[in-house]
């Protein structure tokens, strides 16, 4: 029993890898000669392009945008054809995901987008602090070396003076 389990779960995914196009198309229930206002059938012009795999808000803002996009056009396209967009007023439907579920995910991302914001700012501050005490070492050294030339000068001096028979000490 144990060894066919390895092979299910090896059909299962390969099941699940198979494209049944031509299979697809077969079963189309809306004909593709449909009018748009019986379909609603938008398709972006361009592919949706995820900037990274691990950010997720990216991805969604991507994703917000994309049907940002769509949905003026589908609005601008239902209006050309003098078909109203807008819900009467007492008209009431159930939303497909709850305020609360979408407040939580909206939570979510601001929480995500502060982390961000904190990180980089930290990030910042760090960059500043190291900025600063390269100028510190700086100016420490250039004070080190006008205090060895001013040292260097005194003792020229006293060489001189030495030399001329002027003993100051």
């Amino acid at each position: 029993a144990r060894a066919a389990k390895p092979e299910r779960r090896a059909a299962s995914k390969a099941k699940r890898a198979f494209s049944d196009r031509p299979g697809l198309e077969r079963c189309r229930i809306i004909p593709e000669d449909a009018p748009f206002v019986e379909t609603l059938i938008l398709t972006a012009s361009q592919p949706l392009i995820a900037p990274s795999d691990n950010d997720d808000l990216k991805r969604e803002v991507g994703f917000y945008d994309l049907a940002l996009t769509l949905a003026r056009e589908g609005r601008n396209k239902l209006t050309e054809l003098g078909e109203p967009v807008r819900r009467p007023k007492d008209f009431f439907c159930e939303m497909v995901k709850s305020d609360q579920h979408m407040a939580r995910v909206k939570e979510s991302l601001v929480v995500q987008q502060k982390k961000i914001t904190a990180v980089e700012k930290r990030k910042a501050e760090k960059a500043q602090k190291k900025y600063a005490k390269q100028v510190q070492a700086e100016a420490e050294a250039e004070k080190s070396e006008r205090k060895k030339k001013r040292l260097r000068e005194i003792d020229e001096w006293r060489k001189e003076s030495q030399k001329r028979g002027r003993d100051l000490d």
